[in-house]
């Protein structure tokens, strides 16, 4: 059983963060975006073609241009979201190392620099 789930205490548990991969990742999905808008904008373009008999494909294309805009509109608002918290997640990772770097550095700066003690230890 896994002592995670038991509520013990666990063991030999690490992960490794990579802040500039979180960065990239929110890189990434801002380009996702981009294509997903261009998709609609494509969509929609095809209204001003003038498709003459094709009246069905014209509704169909209008149908879905309007419902994929609505839908957009939510994806664009989560993945906002998501590259606010993935920034976020980013920056406090970074901040915590860089103070644990920093603390690592002061405790041996205070070890090295430390005068010897009388009695010979």
């Amino acid at each position: 059983m896994n002592p995670m789930y038991l509520g013990g205490t666990m063991t030999d548990v690490s992960f490794t963060v990579d802040p500039d991969g979180l960065e990239r990742l929110r890189g990434r999905l801002s380009s996702i975006e981009s294509g997903m808008q261009g998709a609609g904008d494509l969509t929609g373009s095809y209204q001003a073609l003038g498709l003459g008999s094709g009246r069905r494909v014209l509704e169909a294309l209008t149908t879905f241009h309007d419902e994929w805009s609505g839908w957009m509109a939510t994806v664009r608002q989560n993945l906002d979201t998501l590259q606010q918290l993935l920034g976020q997640a980013a920056s406090g990772y970074l901040a915590v190392d860089g103070k644990v770097a920093g603390s690592a550095g002061t405790q041996a700066a205070t070890f090295q620099s430390a005068p010897p003690q009388a009695g010979g230890t």
